[in-house]
């Protein structure tokens, strides 16, 4: 009995992996077979980049090519697209496996079974789930922001912050590859680059300057022989919208986390508590003052509890409180840490459109939450395994709800 216990972390992550599997040879996509079209429709441009790198994406997609590249150069050694999404569909597996990797260098001295069953929640993450089984852009761009994670908490790790090392390059280059396969992770060179010139000298964050731009070039190339592919993006002028919807959407992943706080009473400590009505004050009244400027006219995206709100109550109050609970969370961890003040914010300003997509944040908050945030809020889940069950349960039930398609039905 000991030793199954001792091994119940690495029997979850298989399991989980199992589901994922079973996924593909059902076809799962819960986004109402929106991935599936965009699997065949966007392949049209796979086949065009075998012959032609500079193929005219603008007609099939608004994204750069790296991925579809990628594809096409594996078309030629798996011809049959379901052989070839399956293959791809067992990539995609790294994921977890990379946040693991990830998650034993930066909690060094936790459980391997908590860091195990934290990285087992990607498996049931709706959105990598459907991205997993269609081959999607989505993933691939994940899988190079991972990396580079992985070699930033290399350096933090070393604690020798002054120079540039290969660690600083990889996660250069890493990062830029996530930005070519889809280009709001561009977004994050913004926090790199300050966390570069907070701790390097002058010198050596010149040089991480340089290589960041020389590794943009061939981005604003490709834009200048594309440029629709910039010039059709619909990025919305009303910031009520962007901040509102973002934060909605966010609630879903933060809602879990606040709860399991509060549970274990990590949350409404004696010493935090005026702390705590002040930001949960002005939490109220920041979405009571952007909810005047909120456009409501959007029959695609802003997420599930835009949706649901509507549905249930002909108005947007579960939508506006949900937005509320995010800039709640937003306020608390910002205190903790400047540096969780930069990510929010690239959370919530980094998507600006007319529409935007609850799986824009799947599984980016998660990795970002437990990799690169430094919140007292990931302290209950080193501290007892059983916060990371509640939490993987959770996750369970979010994917099952959208399995069944009424997320995307609503």
């Amino acid at each position: 009995m000991f030793k199954m216990t001792q091994h119940w972390g690495k029997i979850i992550y298989l399991l989980s992996f199992f589901t994922l599997i079973i996924g593909f040879y059902l076809g799962e996509d819960g986004t109402g077979r929106g991935l599936t079209q965009d699997f065949y429709s966007t392949w049209k441009f796979v086949e065009a980049l075998k012959y032609d790198f500079f193929a005219d994406p603008s007609e099939i997609t608004l994204h750069f090519p790296l991925h579809y590249f990628l594809l096409s150069k594996l078309n030629y050694l798996i011809s049959d697209l379901n052989h070839l999404r399956f293959f791809y569909m067992i990539v995609s597996s790294l994921m977890p496996f990379f946040l693991y990797i990830a998650l034993k260098i930066k909690f060094k001295n936790v459980d391997k079974n908590i860091l195990l069953i934290l990285s087992s929640i990607i498996f049931f993450i709706p959105a990598f789930r459907y991205s997993a089984i269609w081959a999607n852009d989505h993933i691939t761009s994940g899988l190079f922001f991972l990396v580079s994670l992985i070699f930033y908490l290399k350096w933090e790790e070393e604690r020798i912050n002054k120079y540039f090392n290969i660690n600083i390059f990889f996660q250069i280059l890493f990062m830029a590859l996530a930005s070519y396969s889809r280009q709001y992770y561009a977004m994050f060179f913004i926090f790199l680059l300050i966390k570069y010139f907070n701790n390097l000298n002058f010198k050596n964050f010149l040089i991480c300057l340089i290589i960041s731009i020389l590794l943009s070039l061939p981005g604003i190339f490709y834009l200048l022989k594309f440029p629709v592919l910039f010039t059709r993006l619909e990025i919305s002028s009303n910031f009520s919208n962007s901040i509102l919807a973002n934060a909605s959407m966010l609630s879903i992943y933060i809602f879990p986390i606040l709860l399991i706080n509060i549970i274990n009473k990590n949350l409404f400590l004696k010493k935090n508590i005026r702390f705590l009505i002040f930001i949960s004050f002005l939490s109220v009244i920041l979405t009571a003052i952007l909810s005047q400027q909120f456009d409501d006219f959007s029959q695609f995206g802003y997420g599930i509890f835009y949706k649901l709100s509507n549905i249930l109550l002909s108005n947007n109050i579960i939508f506006f409180i949900t937005s509320t609970i995010s800039l709640f969370f937003i306020f608390y961890v910002s205190r903790e840490n400047i540096y969780n003040f930069f990510l929010s914010i690239l959370l919530i300003f980094g998507f600006s459109g007319s529409i935007l997509f609850q799986k824009y944040f799947e599984p980016l908050f998660f990795i970002m939450f437990f990799l690169i945030f430094k919140s007292s809020l990931i302290t209950v889940f080193e501290k007892n395994i059983k916060n990371s069950y509640i939490l993987l349960i959770y996750y369970i039930l979010y994917t099952f709800v959208a399995i069944t398609d009424l997320i995307y039905k609503i």
